[in-house]
């Protein structure tokens, strides 16, 4: 009797198992990759940024979900300069390398 209450509990935690995963209740994390590197140019109109990292220079895609930081203020990719230092959060998919988190020093205002 023991056993079969146990097999019972089993069966009903599979099926729920598999049931919220095909619901997609539950994801796996995305797993995110991480680079420094110098901002070598910036390109609004194509969404684009080109860092030069010890392994070479590499091209991000941003989009609106992307979150560019300097210091504690969120900025625009046009706010960003050749030369900054930045550390770069990103996915790769479909060929692609997209920036989910810019993150620059805080800029200071010239006077």
């Amino acid at each position: 009797m023991r056993r079969t209450g146990l097999r019972a509990f089993v069966l009903v935690l599979v099926a729920w198992t598999i049931g919220t995963v095909g619901n997609g209740t539950l994801e796996a994390k995305t797993k995110f990759r991480e680079v420094t590197g110098e901002i070598v140019s910036t390109d609004a109109a194509a969404n684009s940024l080109a860092v030069k990292t010890m392994k070479g220079e590499m091209t991000f895609t941003v989009d609106s979900k992307t979150q560019i930081v300097a210091g504690k203020d969120e900025i625009h990719l046009s706010d960003l300069r050749a030369g900054q230092k930045a550390k770069i959060y990103y996915t790769h998919a479909g060929g692609k390398d997209l920036a989910e988190r810019i993150m620059v020093k805080a800029l200071t205002q010239k006077r």
